[in-house]
């Protein structure tokens, strides 16, 4: 279903930030997101080096784990519901495929499918942890919910809230207090080691405190954007017209649905019928467990929108749909109760299919791949290869990268450590400049000087290159009035003797369009 329904999702839907940092750090196999506090922030993200340069392979990184969550939670749901693998089949589809507003979740190179991933993997292995009494399974299950902490500190209120599923399980270990105890304090460690330097005085300005604006727990707004992320990911449900979906994408989904559904009823054993008081509560868990995922987001008073919030709470919300159509099938005739579930399973997948492409058109849009990818090629032409310490500042009338940062990785994922990059007057978070009289100084904010040096560049090592508002990019040989102070009396500006040339270095692969064979 996942394959069907993500064969019309492309793998440059750039929002022109963040992907370029990723796409840098990955290569040279960087895992730390030093300015959100995230020192395995790209771990998800590392097995895209073992596959083939290309951003097909970022894409089919992120799909496998969105269809990795979907198995997870299908897993999670047979212990829950051990009697009825339809159900667990359903809440698999649902977690993999259903998430209507997320836009988030067609941009491959972002790692939030990895996060997710890690949370369903630390969810299971702690139910089967306790029913089989096995320590070294609620280790690894610690373990993970701890990378994952480290990695995406909005993952912690699912994590935290995991023992919640023990309630279901028919066995637990001696001592079962000891097993929720480990858990929760893995966990609590994971959360004071994301949320403590936040908090310490004289840090540089934290990527989350930046884009939070702060922290609004009144009871009545946070209870808004609680019920707005429900909404959001459970309106498209009745709103969603039929007529929208007599489309052969759709049609498709739907058919490959239908398919699976019919082969696995077939091998089913005949339907024993839980109490409904059962599935009515497994129902009310995923609305639990939903809520722990949109948790810490909704925390922030700037956080109404549903991009980055349908990943960590699809679990949830795929058991709520699967066990409330169980519930609701359970009042149909008994030989025609699998028949209407599988139909009220192929409205998620039809309308799941169709939102899909919804935000695909979305992304065509507003992707800025080709705007990027167009003036770093006309970079490359201009200078295929640069002398070392070079700094190459861009004017960018065209507004084609709206920071600093994003432009600085790309030139470090194509020119090898050749050059530094610097757009000006862009925003310039993490990574200011200051102009002396001997030369300019690129100075990375002190967290992130791990893997980003301070450097300083003579004036005879800089570049200034102009992207105007229509045309092409050039260099600019003179140095231009206005934009920076004058040059010193005794200064040079001498753009062309720091190009060079020689071969391409491996970065580059992600100037190839994807589009062409």
């Amino acid at each position: 279903m996942l394959a069907a329904q993500f064969a019309w999702v492309k793998p440059t839907n750039f929002a022109g930030y963040d992907e370029w940092l990723i796409l840098s750090q990955v290569d040279r196999g960087i895992v730390d997101v030093p300015y959100a506090g995230r020192p395995l922030g790209l771990l998800p993200s590392l097995p895209e080096r073992l596959l083939p340069s290309s951003l097909w392979s970022w894409f089919a990184l992120h799909a496998a784990y969105l269809a990795g969550e979907g198995a997870l939670v299908f897993l999670l749901c047979l212990r829950l519901l051990p009697a009825r693998p339809l159900v667990a089949f359903l809440a698999g589809v649902f977690a993999s495929t259903w998430a209507p507003l997320d836009q988030q979740r067609l941009n491959v190179i972002q790692p939030y499918a990895g996060y997710a991933f890690l949370s369903c993997a630390a969810l299971v292995l702690l139910v089967e942890s306790w029913r089989r009494s096995h320590a070294v399974l609620i280790a690894t299950a610690a373990l993970l919910a701890f990378v994952d902490v480290r990695a995406y500190e909005a993952s912690v209120a699912l994590l935290l809230g995991a023992p919640v599923l023990l309630l279901w399980s028919k066995t637990r270990p001696a001592r079962a207090w000891t097993w929720v105890a480990a858990w929760e304090t893995v966990v609590a460690l994971a959360l004071a080691l994301a949320a403590l330097p936040l908090l310490l005085p004289g840090r540089d300005t934290a990527y989350q405190q930046l884009m939070m604006g702060g922290i609004d727990l009144h009871p009545l707004r946070l209870l808004a954007r609680f019920g707005a992320q429900y909404r959001y990911h459970l309106e498209a449900l009745v709103r969603t017209s039929p007529a929208q979906l007599g489309i052969a994408p759709v049609a498709a989904a739907v058919a490959v649905y239908a398919l699976a559904f019919w082969l696995l009823a077939r091998r089913a054993p005949a339907p024993v019928l839980p109490a409904r008081r059962e599935l009515a509560a497994v129902a009310l868990l995923g609305l639990v467990l939903a809520g722990l995922g949109y948790a810490v987001l909704v925390m922030s008073p700037r956080f109404f929108l549903a991009s980055r919030a349908q990943f960590l709470s699809a679990p949830g919300i795929a058991l709520f749909l699967a066990a409330g159509f169980a519930l609701l099938a359970s009042f149909a005739p008994e030989r025609l109760r699998a028949a209407f579930l599988g139909v009220l399973g192929a409205w998620v997948v039809a309308v799941g299919a169709e939102r899909t492409l919804f935000l695909q058109r979305h992304w065509d849009g507003v992707t800025v791949y080709a705007e990027q990818v167009r003036l770093l090629r006309g970079l490359v032409a201009l200078a295929p290869r640069f002398k070392p310490n070079t700094l190459v500042l861009l004017l960018d009338e065209a507004d084609v990268f709206k920071a600093t940062f994003p432009f600085r990785h790309a030139l470090t994922l194509l020119y090898a450590g050749e050059a530094t990059g610097h757009a000006l007057g862009k925003w310039d978070f993490g990574y200011p400049i200051r102009v002396t009289p001997a030369g300019i100084a690129s100075e990375p904010y002190p967290s992130l000087r791990g893997a980003e040096a301070v450097t300083f560049h003579r004036y005879d090592e800089i570049v200034l290159v102009h992207q105007p508002k229509q045309g092409e990019l050039r260099l600019l040989e003179d140095w231009p009035a206005g934009v920076l102070p004058p040059l010193p009396p005794d200064a040079r500006y001498a753009p062309l003797a720091r190009i060079t040339q020689g071969p391409a270095p491996p970065g580059r692969w992600v100037l190839r369009d994807p589009s062409l064979p």
